[in-house]
């Protein structure tokens, strides 16, 4: 039987635990599977949608409930997930003011 919950706390165990070097084909091939992994999700968060399962959380749309505190949408709503921090913060590289 296919168990989701367990396979996504290998995802999360997985990203957790990963570290990419700068290096174009690793970079391509994270970005394949982020392509992968998004085509997924937005596919769910579209049935989710459609559905409106958003209003079990009385909430009034899908931007609505993904704005709750721990979720953030990515790209028009299309795919759900929660916030990391910003890109180059993980390698703890700070942005210069200018």
């Amino acid at each position: 039987m296919y168990d989701v919950t367990r396979v996504l706390a290998k995802l999360a165990e997985a990203v957790e635990e990963l570290e990419l070097p700068v290096d174009g084909g690793v970079l391509a091939e994270a970005l394949a599977l982020r392509g992968r992994l998004d085509a997924k999700i937005a596919s769910v968060a579209g049935q989710f949608d459609r559905h409106r399962l958003w209003d079990l959380d009385a909430a009034t749309s899908l931007a609505a409930w993904a704005g709750r505190p721990g979720l953030v949408v990515v790209g028009n709503g299309r795919a759900i997930g929660r916030p990391g921090p910003a890109p180059g913060r993980a390698a703890g590289h700070r942005r210069r003011r200018r």
